[in-house]
């Protein structure tokens, strides 16, 4: 494979702004791209695949770890079973019941999986093997004989999902056929069979699909569609993954200053962009390649009228953008499996001239604190937190109330959670409302609530702080061979700018032990990695339990996460309280928190009586957490699973006025009802997303925050500035 570069030559007329002074708050300002005067002076700078990859929002690409390029995805998932996976389900007892009659050695089941090419790289079947009739019977190690398209492998399945490595030329294009049986000598396996009406609700479009799950009761002489011990419909729990690319990928960057790409200059002076040239630095092996596309704007916010519409780099000439501002949008292709495009890096050297003096130097920044937005790649639905059920649940319930006299926003979302502990004790749930709070909390003849489970106390706090107006989420996590699985919630803080996960099936959340903020799943995660995994991965059940009997609980709980429990702890007996915060080794995101508006697609059933078998959630993974291959949606970017809400990132730049400076405040806010400005510590204002700021001799300071329809503000953006 040859590296090549193409050479890209654009010219730009932009103004801007430059800081003359020290910046008490901000990253020390490099030499200023002018340094003076009005002659033209170069400067260069370089996008490296790293910088895009954390930056930028991803589709089907991500960074090659060995080589530190961005390159297509190289998983993919084949299933037909994840729409209709959940409980309450039927199952599959390979050759007879553990429970009441021995195995016949005659029932074996067929799976079809299709395939759109059979150019893989690796391949790996996925079996989930549970146990009888929800765990009644002991979970425990069942034999498998494995035909794939007629060739034959052994194989032991432990509970849960199994990885099966395959011969990928044993695979073909379209139709696969995987026949399992129990030898003779052999415990049987037990397979779930999603339902076929669950999904069809879930996706309707399977209705009229074929039936790719089969039975046999007499050794494969004949096959039927009737499943399970009861002749049920749907499709057994087996799924392929082959590691081949993805056909196609993009990466969208930032909107960037080509004047200032690493933002560290608070103001921006006005000048003129003269030439822009850009190599692209990428490796395209035959049946591949790597393309960019730029546009480019007067604001750092992208807007249709004001910004030029997106062109090929490959192909420009130079012609006049409308501003400094630019952003690229990269798009690898394949036609091969086999192959993948790279791309290591983007270099640009830039020609540039002040426009007239600059009266800049007369400018002292004090200080600068703004918040860059972070954007998750994934698609996230929020719910309108103005949906009718979200005021009756705050109305009917007294959530008002609830959080009086309460002076922060943590203590408010801490008595919100208390709250939710106590509206039930831990049980088996009758039934399986919707994830609705006002369903969850109904009561039923009996008297108990119609929640049973740790998520449904999830699913109750999640709604309860959106009926306030504090965006939530339903986060979830296990460590197999230590601890079950457990749900909880994630609320975005105002107060510190970050995710907070509150446990209220516990009542309790956790504080980092040496700077006592609250923390977030994410870095119980890291915490734990830290404390059993220092040079090891997650893996198996055994292989965790090995590590944690090696290294002990003791020593975790003295400089591990501190616990702040407020005394409702309404988890089940068998859980146990100290192990709690060791759960989160995989970690998993609801892709929403729209589940009053949108119920479906949903998972049924979610958190109990299985793993979380539903293909539709976000998985974590990093150098010490693998890929979980039954599922398609992985990510190990931190944006992706950590983007930040409510919160301004400020853009000052000179105008003509030397006493005038122009503002840009850019926010990602769900149901963002508007921006607030207080000038010089005066009232809060109304304000447009760009405004001028007048600058009198002296003391001067500016604040930006959120607000949105609930009324609920975000955290201020300060600049202060002594002119």
């Amino acid at each position: 494979m040859q590296l090549r570069s193409i050479l890209l030559t654009v010219v730009v007329l932009i103004g801007s702004a430059i800081l003359v002074g020290a910046a008490a708050t901000a990253a020390p300002a490099a030499a200023p791209i002018l340094a003076g005067g009005t002659n033209v002076q170069t400067s260069t700078f370089a996008l490296d695949a790293k910088r895009l990859h954390t930056d930028g929002q991803l589709e089907n690409v991500s960074l090659d770890p060995a080589t530190g390029t961005i390159v297509l995805n190289d998983w993919c998932l084949i299933e037909n079973d994840a729409d209709g996976a959940g409980y309450p389900y039927a199952q599959e007892i390979l050759g007879g019941s553990t429970a009441s009659s021995p195995p016949s050695g005659d029932t074996r089941i067929r799976k079809e999986l299709v395939l759109d090419s059979a150019s893989v790289r690796e391949a790996r079947l996925l079996i989930f093997h549970c146990a009888e009739v929800l765990w009644e019977t002991v979970p425990y190690e069942a034999s498998v004989q494995l035909t794939i398209n007629g060739h034959e492998q052994q194989a032991r399945l432990h509970g849960g999902w199994n990885s099966i490595v395959i011969e990928p030329a044993h695979l073909r294009q379209g139709v696969n056929q995987i026949v399992i049986a129990t030898p003779a000598d052999g415990r049987p396996a037990i397979i779930p069979i999603a339902d076929h009406q669950t999904a069809v609700d879930n996706a309707p479009w399977r209705r009229t699909a074929p039936p790719r799950s089969f039975k046999s009761a007499d050794g494969g002489r004949t096959w039927s569609t009737e499943l399970g011990q009861g002749g049920a419909r749907g499709e057994y729990f087996v799924r392929l993954h082959v590691r081949r690319y993805a056909p196609t990928g993009c990466v969208l960057s930032p909107v960037m200053d080509l004047l200032d790409i690493d933002r560290r200059q608070p103001i921006k002076p006005m000048a003129m962009v003269q030439s822009l040239s850009a190599r692209l630095a990428q490796d395209a092996p035959s049946g591949t390649s790597v393309s960019c596309a730029i546009r480019t704007g007067p604001s750092p916010l992208v807007d249709a009228a004001a910004w030029d519409d997106w062109r090929p780099l490959a192909d420009a000439q130079p012609f006049t953008p409308r501003g400094r501002y630019f952003q690229l949008k990269i798009a690898l292709a394949t036609t091969d499996p086999l192959k993948t495009p790279s791309l290591s890096s983007m270099r640009f050297d830039v020609a540039a001239s002040l426009i007239g003096e600059s009266d800049l130097r007369q400018l002292k920044v004090e200080e600068y604190q703004s918040y860059p937005v972070r954007r998750s790649s994934l698609p996230f639905r929020y719910e309108s937190l103005s949906h009718p059920a979200l005021k009756q649940l705050r109305e009917q319930y007294q959530l008002d109330a609830v959080i009086q006299g309460a002076s922060t926003q943590l203590e408010r979302v801490a008595a919100l959670n208390h709250w939710v502990a106590g509206q039930w004790d831990w049980h088996t749930p009758d039934d399986y409302p919707a994830w609705n709070a006002l369903e969850i909390l109904e009561k039923m003849p009996n008297g108990k609530a119609r929640g049973g489970f740790c998520g449904q106390y999830a699913i109750v706090l999640t709604q309860a702080c959106l009926a306030m107006g504090i965006q939530a989420r339903y986060v979830f996590a296990n460590q197999p061979g230590v601890i079950e699985g457990h749900e909880v919630t994630e609320f975005w803080s105002d107060e510190h700018g970050k995710w907070v996960m509150m446990d209220p099936n516990m009542d309790r959340y956790y504080l980092d032990p040496e700077t006592r903020v609250p923390m977030n799943a994410m870095e119980l995660h890291q915490a734990l990695l830290r404390h059993y995994f220092q040079d090891s991965r997650l893996g198996y059940p055994a292989h965790n339990k090995a590590r944690f009997d090696a290294v002990g609980l003791e020593g975790f709980l003295e400089v591990g996460p501190v616990i702040v429990a407020a005394g409702r702890d309404t988890g089940p007996s068998w859980f146990d309280r100290r192990t709690a915060h060791l759960m989160w080794g995989y970690q998993h995101l609801m892709p929403g928190n729209d589940f009053l508006s949108r119920t479906r697609p949903m998972p049924k059933g979610h958190g109990y009586g299985l793993t979380w078998v539903w293909n539709g959630y976000f998985h974590w993974f990093d150098a010490q957490t693998p890929r979980e291959m039954s599922f398609s949606g992985q990510t190990d970017r931190p944006a992706d699973f950590y983007w930040n809400l409510n919160q301004v990132d400020l853009t000052l730049e000179q105008t003509p006025d030397p006493a005038v400076l122009n503002v840009t405040a850019d926010t990602f806010t769900p149901d963002l009802q508007c921006l607030l400005v207080s000038i010089d510590a005066g009232p809060w204002t109304v304000t447009p997303a760009t405004f001028a700021w007048p600058l009198h001799p002296g003391a001067n300071s500016i604040q930006v925050k959120t607000r949105n329809t609930a009324n609920v503000e975000g955290r201020p953006s300060v600049v202060k500035i002594t002119r």
